[in-house]
């Protein structure tokens, strides 16, 4: 499944478990990434960051997300690289 017909997919208001799924399915870890962070599914986002060792994917997400606790451990997974 490509990044384009997943995202129209998952805009429609599917719950993040089931949005999970689809992204799965996208082949490019990359396109994984950007469509989690689209959906701001910010965890999904931060794991295949950290798998692909991309620090300035970590902090792209470290800009869009508000959630301290999660803030804190993207900083500290960046702090190790």
């Amino acid at each position: 499944m490509n990044r384009v017909s997943c995202f129209s997919i998952l805009r429609n208001g599917q719950a993040e478990s089931e949005a999970e799924k689809y992204i799965e399915k996208i082949s490019s870890s990359e396109d994984k990434f950007d469509v989690s962070v689209e959906l701001g599914l910010y965890k999904k986002a931060v794991d295949i960051a950290y798998r692909l060792r991309d620090v300035s994917r970590l902090h792209q997400v470290l800009q869009a997300c508000r959630d301290p606790p999660l803030e804190a451990q993207i900083q500290d997974m960046i702090n190790k690289f």
